[in-house]
């Protein structure tokens, strides 16, 4: 792991690592975002907008963006991630947090 100075949008709360090599990385920070790195943290990208609500239907709102409260790794399946967000929304990912479902 190497070290690099970033700024993320508040203190970061939680670091988890995916996969086997553990070159992903997902850091929660204490405002509820998540960053994901892939390159073992040289550099980070805030994925929270992939995860959202949903849209409710014959709604004009835009879905809203779920503040994540915690993640949880598979400890079996390092690729797979539980990720508890506010009002009761989880999402998980079976491919080291590329993708989730809710």
């Amino acid at each position: 792991v190497s070290v690099s100075e970033v700024s993320f949008d508040s203190a970061v709360e939680d670091i988890q690592w995916l996969g086997g090599d553990h070159r992903t990385v997902l850091l929660k920070t204490q405002k509820g975002r998540i960053y994901r790195s892939t390159d073992a943290g040289k550099s980070w990208n805030d994925i929270t907008s992939s995860l959202s609500e949903g849209t409710v239907p014959g709604s004009n709102f835009a879905p809203a963006t779920v503040t994540v409260e915690n993640v949880v790794v598979n400890g079996a399946d390092k690729n797979v991630v539980l990720i508890q967000g506010s009002k009761h929304t989880h999402f998980i990912s079976e491919d080291g947090a590329r993708t989730f479902r809710r």
